[in-house]
């Protein structure tokens, strides 16, 4: 049974100014809801948080302003949690991010957290979490994490890339 998603936890980042803490069963999740209610934020705070970066936030108006950090939260800092369950142990992914001036801007670093093991951090823990998914961060998004702009993405690449992402998503 490969990792799922069990709960994500998230503060200052995109549309989310106060904390919010969502569990989530194992399966398909749908989540919806008017525009503006949240929905992409949510999906972008959790690519974030497994990859350290949001792909379709590049150039443009993204390299004058921070579009990660909530411009109204109090301490204009961004965090998620994402804790993934599903293969013993059970792994806590965290990245914080303090405001800049550009989305692309900045590095930051992932802390990884496995039940009954030291925690690790910045590359060592990208390396641990690439290893236990069994993918790389940057094929994460257009492989494991599917949404519009994945789908867009994915329709227009070259054939073998569209058909080495499907081939992951389905197994």
């Amino acid at each position: 049974m490969p990792y799922h998603i069990s709960s994500v936890k998230l503060e200052g980042i995109r549309g989310f100014n106060k904390p919010m803490n969502l569990s989530l069963e194992e399966g398909v999740t749908l989540i919806y809801g008017p525009n503006g209610s949240g929905k992409s934020s949510l999906l972008q705070a959790v690519e974030w948080c497994i990859t350290g970066a949001m792909p379709y936030m590049k150039g443009g108006d993204f390299t004058r302003e921070d579009a990660i950090v909530n411009l109204f939260h109090d301490t204009k800092k961004a965090t998620v949690e994402v804790q993934l369950t599903g293969i013993e142990p059970t792994l806590t992914l965290t990245r914080s991010r303090k405001m800049t001036s550009s989305t692309s801007r900045g590095r930051q670093p992932l802390q990884l957290e496995a039940q009954g093991e030291p925690s690790k951090e910045e590359e060592e823990a990208e390396e641990e979490l690439q290893r236990r998914l069994k993918i790389s961060l940057e094929s994460f998004s257009r492989a494991k994490y599917l949404h519009q702009e994945t789908i867009r993405e994915a329709l227009a690449s070259k054939p073998e890339e569209r058909s080495e992402a499907i081939d992951r998503l389905l197994g």
